[in-house]
C-alpha cells in the first residue's frame, strides 16, 4: 500500500513535508490544528442541519464535543482515535476525519434537498 505522501501532488508533499518539519513556528500549527477542526465540525453541523432541520444543526458538533473533552484521553495522556478533534496538527487520521465529514456534509448539502417541514416553514 502507498503511503499518502508517495502518491500525493507535489503541492500536497510540500505542504507534508512542511508541517512535518521541527521549526515551524507554534503559531501555524495552533492554525493548522483550528483550521482541521472547524472544517470537521462545520461538516457535522451540516449532517445535522439534513438529519434533524437548521435549527437542531448544533446537535452533532455539540454531542461531539462533550464526549470527546470528557472521555477523549487515554489513561498515558494520548487522544482515543475517535476523538479526532483533540489530536495534535500532525495527526493525519484526524486530518482525514476532518475532511471526510466536510466533505459529507458539503455532499449532503448539494444533493439533498431541505426537510419538508422547513419547506412548509419557509412559505
Amino acid at each position: 500500500m502507498k503511503s499518502v505522501s508517495s502518491s500525493a501532488s507535489p503541492g500536497l508533499r510540500a505542504l507534508l513535508a512542511y508541517g512535518r518539519s521541527r521549526n515551524v513556528p507554534r503559531a501555524a500549527l495552533v492554525t493548522v490544528a483550528a483550521v482541521r477542526n472547524v472544517a470537521g465540525h462545520l461538516g457535522l453541523a451540516m449532517i445535522g442541519a439534513r438529519l434533524f432541520g437548521s435549527g437542531l444543526a448544533w446537535l452533532p458538533p455539540l454531542a461531539m464535543f462533550g464526549p470527546t473533552l470528557l472521555a477523549g484521553v487515554r489513561w498515558d495522556n494520548t487522544p482515543e482515535p475517535w476523538a479526532w478533534s483533540i489530536h495534535g496538527p500532525h495527526s493525519t487520521p484526524a486530518a482525514i476525519t476532518a475532511a471526510a465529514l466536510c466533505t459529507a456534509g458539503l455532499c449532503l448539502a448539494a444533493t439533498t434537498t431541505p426537510r419538508r417541514a422547513e419547506r412548509e416553514e419557509q412559505g
